[in-house]
């Protein structure tokens, strides 16, 4: 399976709290590791796992022993399905997340501009850095390929602003980008003037 983690990540990432394990048994059996699943992946990583092959198998594991289940039953729970997504939903509720405002994804667009893009980070380096922003800011926001498109605009913008020694340019351009981004318009689409 995908993720690796450390030793001494390991047990506070993915030990259920006795709150945590009322939630996920207030669930039916077949349900309730797959359910874990994403409420432990979801606080260690800040987006929800799609599929099985995501997550490390000794964290599926020790799961499944808190919950007194096999392993293998997380076979049984499908990542993609109606149910996982009323989970997903519920999780946020439980964890105590709002959706995304466009105030925060203007400040998110700001903080990408002038903390990510200059240290000069991988787009996905970046993104793994924003699905933490939100995560600490108790934020649920868009879709991981909006997100993704919006992380790759903003590091284009800045590459192409920089460039041009524009730099108090490019952070107006990102104000601009993020507010377009939260009317629904994608802002690698988004023309600019050059004066």
């Amino acid at each position: 399976m995908g993720l690796s983690i450390s030793n001494e990540d390991f047990i506070g990432r993915w030990s259920l709290s006795f709150s945590d394990m009322d939630f996920v048994n207030g669930k039916p059996a077949p349900a309730r590791l797959g359910l874990a699943v994403q409420l432990k992946f979801f606080a260690a990583h800040g987006f929800f796992v799609q599929d099985d092959a995501s997550i490390p198998i000794d964290s599926v594991c020790w799961l499944a022993e808190q919950l007194d289940v096999e392993c293998d039953a997380v076979n049984q729970y499908d990542f993609s399905g109606r149910t996982a997504r009323r989970h997903c939903a519920e999780i946020l509720q439980y964890l105590g997340f709002r959706r995304l405002k466009r105030p925060d994804r203007e400040e998110l667009t700001l903080w990408i501009a002038g903390e990510l893009c200059p240290t000069g980070r991988s787009v996905g380096a970046m993104l793994e850095q924003v699905f933490l922003w939100w995560r600490d800011r108790s934020i649920y926001g868009p879709s991981h390929k909006e997100l993704e498109r919006l992380v790759f605009a903003t590091a284009t913008l800045s590459r192409r602003l920089v460039d041009r020694g524009e730099r108090s340019s490019f952070i107006k351009h990102a104000r601009i980008a993020g507010s377009f981004y939260c009317r629904g318009r994608r802002p690698d689409r988004l023309q600019y003037d050059e004066g």
